[in-house]
């Protein structure tokens, strides 16, 4: 039997549950764009690579310009930065009208040397 056609289940996390990875910054629409980028620079020399996570499209717009402005203070240091999204879903403690739990999705960022 072939696992053609076969759709592979997206891992949803329970917030809540989940421990965070301490090179992880977690980011809001209203997040400073420059903080970011000296944040991600910052996480990058303690740990050797940088993780931000963003939910909703002001957020993820708001990483991706920091990504970039944190790629140019980063090669100044003679680290080539590359940056690798990933998507993820997470599931909520707040239910929805049917009583089922909400879910919300998002996009991680990887900072990593070359």
């Amino acid at each position: 039997m072939t696992n053609e056609g076969t759709v592979s289940k997206i891992n949803i996390q329970k917030e809540w549950e989940r421990k965070p990875d301490p090179a992880e910054l977690r980011i809001a629409a209203t997040t400073n764009t420059n903080k970011l980028a000296s944040a991600i620079v910052s996480k990058f020399k303690d740990f050797g690579y940088a993780q931000i996570r963003a939910i909703g499209n002001g957020s993820i717009g708001v990483a991706i310009k920091a990504v970039a402005i944190s790629r140019g203070s980063l090669t100044i240091i003679g680290i080539d930065a590359i940056a690798i999204p990933s998507y993820f879903e997470v599931e909520l403690k707040e239910k929805d009208e049917q009583g089922n739990p909400k879910k919300r999705t998002g996009i991680t960022i990887s900072v990593e040397n070359r």
